[in-house]
């Protein structure tokens, strides 16, 4: 309940979760009371593969999400100071409403794969990269954040190319040239006298 993880109105949790099995409400973050009996906020699936969320006093109404066992899969949650609350699945939106605000208790404290007194809602499986953010994120932010870790091959978020060599006449890199061709000249606008300007030779 530390008071760094408090969110009044405004939140985005999101997660990497493989599950071992799917049962009824797996719940996988959760903000409430040490009794389980006061909530701010839940994130949750059940055995049919849908996504739940807890919001402002409520359960928005559940979405086939596809989540299916022993594979990866990012969800999100999302919600923003004038009740408006997104769901996302693997980058993508699932669930759009408009509610009242759902306000946070600096009191409530965290929990993963926790949902209540009973261990019959623990999650089952791994979960991996939770964030928690005090502000409503967007869309493109979240499916940033889903693209920067899966980065699939033809729809590549970050692409390596080959390492650069410098040639042995102690040239830089074949692009460091005008349009012209000619080589480019840097002058040192502050600094030692001795690096008053460098000359970058055309590879």
């Amino acid at each position: 309940n530390a008071t760094s993880m408090n969110t009044p109105t405004a939140r985005t949790v999101t997660a990497w979760i493989k599950a071992d099995t799917l049962e009824n409400m797996m719940c996988l973050v959760t903000r409430c009371s040490e009794t389980f009996d006061s909530y701010s906020y839940v994130m949750a699936f059940d055995d049919a593969g849908w996504m739940h969320a807890y919001h402002d006093g409520w359960w928005v109404d559940p979405r086939e999400a596809g989540i299916v066992s022993r594979e990866w899969i990012h969800l999100a949650y999302e919600s923003r100071d004038d009740g408006h609350l997104n769901m996302y699945v693997n980058g993508q939106p699932l669930f759009s409403c408009t509610s009242g605000h759902n306000a946070d208790s600096p009191l409530h404290g965290l929990y993963m794969g926790k949902w209540t007194v009973s261990t019959t809602n623990d999650y089952k499986g791994v979960i991996d990269e939770v964030r928690i953010s005090n502000i409503g994120r967007s869309a493109d932010w979240v499916a940033a954040q889903y693209m920067a870790m899966e980065n699939q091959i033809g729809n590549e978020f970050v692409l390596f190319g080959g390492e650069q060599s410098v040639s042995l006449d102690g040239g830089v890199t074949s692009n460091d040239s005008d349009i012209d061709g000619n080589k480019l000249t840097v002058s040192l606008a502050v600094g030692p006298a001795h690096a008053a300007s460098f000359n970058l030779n055309i590879d």
